[in-house]
């Protein structure tokens, strides 16, 4: 539509007429530079989002495929890389499924009870990430359990090692607060990681930690949680997210579970929620 070639779609029944955008297979291409301070690094090519079945190729050279809408997929391009020259990305998209039944689709675009415009392409972006010979994989920080003055945690984390021997590494998470005053929490530990991927966990307490709590029930309490591995002083892989202390749990209401009620009710934090908002549609 913003490059002039179709109707809005939006607009009075304009959908009806473009039915073939996703009945066609795509092919995408995008040339680009990479410096050549970047040999010697782990090159990742990421794509947070393709819209659905698609084969990728870098320079000739076939990286994969890939189904599903959300998330993924990401590839290891380091040999593949022209440093300091042009680069040629391609995509072929395939055809959309012809229904959602099966698939990691958004299923309101097939027209079921809203407009019918299937949707196909790349809809989130694409990136080139250059890193050192360990990266850090989504450390995931998990309340276990909130007490009177601590709540309870568990970190996850992956660590890929691309070196050829184990390496003696420092893990660092720290919470600073975001949207209130509060202090801060650190964490630091001594890690050994081996070639390939290694998954960690940790467990310890966070002594007077604020809690999030949903409208009506608290404050939104949030952190800033910002995850380092070095080597010695060197920062080689660093994340970072919001991060809110809670637990959320599903349980029957105090009469016991009854199927045909579904008289099951949201917990946050320990205490019953009343879920004041529904969808209904029809």
């Amino acid at each position: 539509f913003q490059a002039g070639r179709i109707p809005d779609p939006v607009a009075l029944a304009n959908n009806l007429d473009i039915q073939w955008v996703a009945q066609r297979e795509w092919w995408l291409r995008r040339k680009f530079t990479v410096p050549t301070n970047w040999r010697g690094k782990q090159i990742t090519l990421f794509f947070d989002g393709v819209d659905y079945r698609a084969t990728f190729w870098l320079n000739g050279q076939r990286l994969g495929q890939h189904e599903g809408m959300f998330g993924g997929p990401d590839f290891d391009v380091t040999d593949a890389i022209h440093y300091g020259g042009e680069n040629t990305l391609l995509v072929s998209l395939d055809p959309a499924p012809l229904n959602y039944e099966d698939t990691l689709k958004n299923n309101v675009a097939y027209g079921w009870h809203y407009v019918n415009l299937v949707t196909l392409g790349i809809w989130r972006p694409v990136r080139l990430q250059a890193r050192g010979n360990s990266r850090l994989d989504s450390p995931f920080l998990k309340t276990t359990a909130i007490e009177r003055d601590a709540v309870r945690t568990q970190m996850s984390l992956d660590i890929q090692h691309y070196g050829d021997t184990s390496r003696r590494l420092s893990f660092e998470c720290r919470l600073t607060p975001k949207n209130f005053k509060g202090g801060a929490f650190l964490f630091k530990q001594q890690i050994t990681v081996n070639p390939g991927l290694n998954r960690l966990g940790f467990g310890g307490a966070l002594h007077g930690a604020k809690l999030w709590w949903p409208i009506g029930m608290g404050n939104p309490n949030l952190y800033w949680m910002e995850c380092v591995i070095k080597d010695g002083d060197q920062i080689v892989d660093r994340y970072a997210c919001n991060w809110g202390a809670r637990t959320v749990e599903m349980r029957p209401t105090p009469d016991g579970p009854k199927p045909s009620l579904y008289n099951w009710q949201f917990v946050i934090n320990g205490r019953p929620m009343w879920v004041k908002g529904a969808n209904w549609c029809y």
